[in-house]
């Protein structure tokens, strides 16, 4: 197997041309916003997927149109339009990344690997939780919402020459 260590375009140029010539690609994950489920230094197995079999619940590769590549849930999938788009979001934000045209999809998470154990995304039983983790969502941002206020009030409840050794 071939390591490379590639960011930015460089690392969507390859993704995509591997991606579109029906290779699989795995690397290693940056970043948080798909917590709990994709941690930092997880590695990420994507596959290519037809714009037709992306749905709801899918983790899927995809850039934005400022180039930036992120691994997310799709919350949402639009083919009434054209194109067609999908809404994606982290597992661990509280925001939607904004309407995705498929084009822009290179491929669907399909496993993930965590301290030499891996663990599958397609199957049914992974499909279900997918699903119903959507359905947390509206309360995972409650409960997010909620954290950080009680963060904000034990921090704020400080006296600020404590703050000055910092």
């Amino acid at each position: 197997m071939h390591s490379l260590s590639l960011a930015g375009p460089e690392f969507t140029a390859l993704a995509a041309e591997l991606l579109h010539t029906g290779r699989v690609l795995r690397f290693q994950a940056h970043g948080g916003s798909m917590f709990p489920l994709i941690c930092h230094g997880d590695v990420i197995e994507v596959q290519p997927v037809h714009p037709s079999a992306i749905q709801r619940g899918d983790v899927v590769l995809c850039y934005q149109a400022n180039g930036r590549v992120l691994a997310h849930r799709v919350i949402r999938v639009n083919r009434e339009q054209e194109p067609a788009t999908v809404v994606t979001q982290g597992d661990a934000l509280t925001r939607a990344d904004g309407c995705i045209p498929v084009a822009q999809v290179l491929g669907r998470v399909v496993a993930v690997e965590r301290r030499g154990k891996r663990f599958r995304l397609d199957t049914a039983w992974q499909r279900r939780w997918s699903r119903f983790w959507l359905t947390l969502a509206p309360l995972r941002r409650w409960g997010y919402r909620a954290v950080v206020a009680l963060w904000r009030k034990a921090h704020h409840s400080v006296p600020s020459r404590s703050l000055e050794k910092w």
